[in-house]
């Protein structure tokens, strides 16, 4: 069954794996606690450290840096870089391809991925 939604909370409850997507991509796909606990990708990450919690004093909380860009016009290669801390040179120009990096973990962002220009 495929379930869309941005209630993560809900998925970590009714899911067995999750699909991360940013600006109509695939970004990551693993089961649900190597997402909750082990997540990859930059987007994932940010996105987790974003959900406000009892345990978060709220200055911890912190938005997705950068401006939204235009999902009509999206950036070339990786579409997350202008947003991404870990931004590299060819993430700018190359579109990363999903890479299982172990148990069925997969993430497309060329930190995992051996980039090479």
């Amino acid at each position: 069954m495929l379930f869309i939604t941005h209630d993560l909370a809900c998925l970590a409850e009714i899911a067995d794996r999750i699909a991360m997507m940013y600006l109509a991509s695939m970004v990551e796909i693993a089961p649900v606690d190597e997402i909750f606990y082990n997540p990859k990708h930059p987007y994932t990450k940010i996105l987790l450290d974003s959900i406000p919690s009892r345990e978060k004093d709220i200055n911890e909380i912190k938005p997705l840096p950068g401006p939204i860009p235009d999902p009509i016009n999206p950036p070339p290669g990786c579409k997350f870089h202008p947003r991404c801390p870990y931004a590299m040179p060819i993430c700018k120009k190359v579109r990363p391809k999903l890479v299982d990096i172990g148990g069925g973990h997969l993430v497309a962002c060329h930190l995992y991925g051996g980039a090479k220009e």
